[in-house]
């Protein structure tokens, strides 16, 4: 009954587990314990995914001069545009432009800068006096599986352009399109 080739004399066999006598069989156990305990977790774990990492312009049939300056003011969102947070300029300078046929994509580079769900937002391009308003920036907050190795992201589902819905067909992209 007492396995002395792996036990010492004064080792307790362990009353739940009859079979587990000696520090060795103890150890073959503590994976398999681990691994079913990991198991169930992964299984139940879940949390929200992180917040959109912003969106940036795509200018659609806008002359290079018409967009190489651009202002973006952020609002209160759903304030009417009475609840005004900051302003950025916008150039060549501190963004970078990609243009491919009629569409110019804007990536913002300064931080805090991208447009996000949380605000509501004017942009202003000097150089013409347009001004677009971009509004109700819907962002949905689903539920993710914490347990894999890839984080996911809260998709973009719609906005508003000058009061304008836009339902996004990829709501991962990260781009607000407007046309001149």
């Amino acid at each position: 009954m007492y396995n002395r080739k792996c036990c010492s004399n004064d080792m307790q066999r362990i009353a739940s587990f009859p079979g587990l006598t000696c520090m060795a069989n103890r150890l073959r156990f503590l994976p398999v314990l681990c691994l079913v305990i990991a198991g169930f977790t992964a299984c139940k774990s879940k949390c929200a995914c992180t917040a959109a990492p912003g969106m940036n312009l795509s200018l659609i049939s806008f002359g290079n001069t018409d967009i190489d300056t651009m202002v973006v003011k952020k609002f209160v969102k759903a304030s009417g545009f009475t609840g005004f947070l900051d302003s950025v300029f916008i150039d060549t300078n501190n963004s970078f432009y990609q243009t491919h046929q009629d569409t110019t994509d804007v990536v913002i580079g300064i931080s805090g800068a991208v447009l996000s769900s949380d605000y509501d937002y004017e942009i202003l391009f000097p150089s013409t006096g347009i001004v677009v308003k971009i509004t109700a920036i819907d962002e949905s907050h689903p539920e993710g599986n914490c347990s894999g190795k890839t984080q996911c992201t809260d998709p973009i589902n719609s906005y508003k352009i000058n009061d304008s819905l836009v339902t996004r067909s990829d709501p991962f992209d990260n781009k607000i399109s407007i046309w001149e």
